[in-house]
């Protein structure tokens, strides 16, 4: 798969890619900005902000995908004919429509605590080489913030290559992230959810204007199974559905083979808090008391989703 493409992340080169758009940000903050906290500057002439929920719309940043994380194919067209259904890109385009800046809203239901809600994991965040430095990436940033605020997420959540690059931003590390090995364990019970990976996926990436195929039905007992072993070891981790298992298998293939991960050397998570009135109801009366950062670091975290 990938890592989290999150600076210029998002599929096999994953580190090359969070390092595209991370090294933009650091040479910002060695330019004279605070590294407190990311300042917001007005966006460049002929520039919008915009919100792609369209498919089609989203397939424009695919250009600037394949400049800033140079996957492979295979995986691209997975990515881009798949993931792209149902996720939100924030991007800044230019007057005649070219994406200059971007990062994609994977969308995710988290269990926190026993209670479910909907998060985003943001991935594939780049901008052009040739506009950098001009607060591109900021104005995504806030745009997802609010984005989020706005539908009452609790957090949202991004795998760096150097932490230190979202510290500006509000995000803050809160565990290690895991292999998807570390869970093969229980998820090799719903070996029998999946059938012919590879064939689902050249389906699916024939014509990208259809449907993807459903022709893979999970065992309802299966998931049950998977979702409450989890629940039982883990206080917060992805609820596994049909079409996470769908993907996460297609996703293995693609990466069989693949001698690099292309994860940072010590992968961490981090998280910014959203709705901090809705992660707080979702804790214990005792961690409610604290930080919310420092409660979600006492938590059992498992987090192995690579886009």
């Amino acid at each position: 798969m990938s890592t989290a493409k999150t600076d210029s992340t998002s599929g096999k080169a994953a580190a090359e890619r969070l390092s595209g758009e991370e090294a933009h940000h650091k040479d910002r903050n060695t330019e004279g900005q605070p590294s407190g906290k990311a300042v917001s500057r007005p966006l460049p002439a002929g520039c919008s902000l915009r919100i792609l929920t369209d498919f089609a719309e989203k397939q424009k940043t695919r250009p600037l995908y394949e400049e800033a994380f140079g996957d492979p194919e295979d995986f691209t067209d997975y990515y881009y004919a798949d993931k792209c259904r149902d996720n939100t890109i924030v991007a800044v385009t230019d007057a005649s429509g070219a994406v200059l800046s971007m990062a994609h809203l994977n969308p995710y239901t988290l269990s926190i605590c026993g209670h479910e809600t909907k998060s985003y994991y943001i991935v594939a965040v780049a901008t052009d080489v040739h506009f950098r430095h001009r607060g591109l990436m900021t104005a995504v940033l806030q745009e997802i913030f609010r984005i989020a605020a706005d539908e009452h997420l609790p957090l949202i959540w991004l795998l760096p290559v150097d932490p230190a690059i979202y510290t500006p931003s509000g995000f803050e590390v809160i565990c290690d992230f895991q292999t998807p090995g570390s869970t093969l364990s229980v998820e090799g019970q719903a070996d029998e959810v999946t059938r012919s990976l590879k064939e689902d996926f050249e389906l699916s990436c024939k014509s990208p204007t259809d449907e993807v195929p459903r022709s893979v039905n999970a065992d309802a007992d299966v998931l049950s199974l998977i979702n409450r072993t989890l629940k039982e070891d883990y206080d917060i981790f992805c609820v596994r559905d049909e079409t996470y298992l769908r993907r996460e298998r297609i996703e293995a293939a693609l990466d069989a083979g693949e001698e690099d991960s292309g994860l940072p050397d010590d992968p961490k998570i981090m998280v910014k808090v959203t709705d901090e009135a809705a992660l707080r109801s979702m804790l214990s009366e005792r961690l409610r008391e604290k930080n919310p950062y420092d409660a979600l670091r006492s938590l059992r975290c498992l987090f192995t989703e690579e886009v």
